[in-house]
């Protein structure tokens, strides 16, 4: 499994600002590449899911599965935006990281 903390994402809030916002974007390049690996191999361990905040979103990698729910660690892609109950990660209902990876799988399928 590809962990997304293990990877170069870091984002110091005193860079300047068009360096600041390629590293978000860059950080948002890599939540695609490790879902698009996810969806290859058809694996939920280290697919990566968005939960809305405010007017962006918050993203969470899938670091462990059981039958009804998942645990869920926080990727800061540089925005900062986390969800208000989930904060740095914990246990979502499985049924949500299922319901996502499904969607994605549908959309990459219709894309082909």
């Amino acid at each position: 499994m590809r962990l997304y903390k293990n990877e170069k994402t870091n984002v110091n809030y005193d860079m300047d600002p068009e360096i600041f916002c390629k590293a978000i974007d860059s950080n948002i390049k890599l939540v695609n590449e490790i879902n698009d690996d996810c969806l290859k191999k058809n694996e939920l361990l280290g697919f990566i899911i968005s939960i809305p905040v405010a007017d962006g979103e918050a993203f969470y990698q899938v670091i462990k599965i059981d039958d009804k729910k998942a645990k869920v660690e926080y990727c800061n892609t540089g925005d900062d935006y986390r969800d208000y109950i989930l904060g740095d990660g914990g246990y979502i209902r499985r049924n949500i990281i299922d319901s996502q990876f499904d969607f994605k799988k549908y959309l990459k399928k219709k894309m082909k």
